[in-house]
């Protein structure tokens, strides 16, 4: 017999991971994440935070880039076009400040900085 939440022997609290995501126990939600009846905790706290649950093409953003930081001011809601368009900004600047750091060499020619 199969016994699911609570009634299952390897029962853990409803708190299970996902590789570094944490998920917690939810059947009742409209949009699982995993295993159809966990959603992650960073989901749970922005709808917390809004007072409804998140729509179609909104996603929850980590501030800080660390997904462990679930903390309330490091979440942030948003379309997952804008998201696309930040991560793409962040990584357009990073490759640029990698490429464009250079100093002159003895010969007065630009050498890549270290």
């Amino acid at each position: 017999m199969c016994r699911f939440g609570n009634k299952n022997p390897k029962w853990r609290g409803g708190i299970c991971f996902d590789r570094l995501r944490k998920g917690i126990y939810s059947p009742n939600h409209p949009r699982p994440c995993f295993n159809k009846v966990y959603v992650y905790e960073y989901i749970l706290i922005a709808e917390e935070m809004l007072g409804r649950y998140l729509v179609k093409g909104e996603i929850v953003h980590h501030k800080n880039g660390d997904v462990t930081d679930n903390r309330p001011e490091n979440l942030e809601v948003m379309r997952q076009s804008e998201h696309m368009k930040r991560h793409m900004k962040d990584l357009h600047n990073e490759k640029w400040k990698a490429n464009n750091h250079r100093t002159h060499d003895k010969t007065g020619r630009f050498a890549r900085g270290t």
